[in-house]
């Protein structure tokens, strides 16, 4: 009897027939495999992170251009942070999990100043890094003229941590990535050893697996999530140049 070509279907089929004729990367439904490329997902944001931290260290970094330290750092505490916020695409793997259970209480502790200052100060504006004092400049006399009242802010604001917090972060970036890299391989070996023991049952064949076109440009992203007014970007854009 002919193997079965459909899709979807199980590795094995009711009667116990392995149903593929043809060696290849198959995509499959999986939750166990699902974790395990979610936990790869974080590995990468945080090697990313680890990289531009490694960058941020460098005691040359203002002399190749004023902008960029503040965007490695932003870039590496964003990075870095991306795991352990809310992911519509990662469902399964629980990364802050693996950090309260198996991080060092040291480790612990700077995991919470990097998603604070993530939080408070990068992604959003708690007045962490920046005086948010609200002042007004005045004569000595009565204001006779409003050029005399001045309103502009003046406030200081951080734009990067420096170099002496690159370096005290850049061994917590290290060890947090090498924790991760250790729990990757060991769930890889235990994942692939209860596929073998169960006959992956637990998988289902989607399809063989095809290149996706990681499309990121305007007209993508419109596509995909539309303005909640309910005008496409087509439209405005039709508009604006009337």
């Amino acid at each position: 009897m002919p193997r079965s070509t459909q899709f979807p279907r199980p590795v094995f089929d009711e009667t116990g027939v392995y149903t593929i004729n043809e060696a290849g990367t198959y995509e499959v439904i999986s939750p166990s495999v699902q974790r395990y490329h979610e936990l790869v997902f974080s590995i990468r944001d945080l090697h990313s992170a680890h990289e531009m931290m490694e960058q941020c260290c460098r005691n040359d970094l203002d002399d190749l251009h004023p902008l960029l330290e503040q965007g490695l750092w932003v870039g590496a505490v964003i990075q870095y942070s991306k795991p352990f916020k809310a992911n519509h695409a990662r469902r399964t793997f629980d990364a802050g999990n693996l950090v309260r259970t198996q991080a060092t209480e040291s480790m612990r502790d700077f995991h919470h100043y990097l998603i604070t200052l993530r939080d408070k100060m990068f992604a959003h504006d708690d007045a962490l890094g920046e005086c948010k004092q609200v002042a007004i400049g005045l004569p000595y006399k009565r204001p006779r003229h409003p050029f005399e009242i001045g309103i502009e802010p003046t406030n200081p604001r951080v734009i990067s941590l420096g170099g002496d917090i690159a370096r005290d972060a850049e061994p917590h970036f290290r060890a947090m990535l090498q924790l991760f890299e250790q729990q990757r391989n060991q769930i890889r070996e235990e994942t692939i050893g209860e596929l073998f023991r169960t006959n992956l049952n637990e998988v289902t064949l989607v399809g063989p697996a095809r290149k996706t076109a990681l499309e990121v440009g305007r007209d993508d992203v419109a596509a995909r999530w539309p303005r909640k007014d309910g005008q496409s970007a087509k439209q405005s854009g039709s508009k604006n140049s009337r």
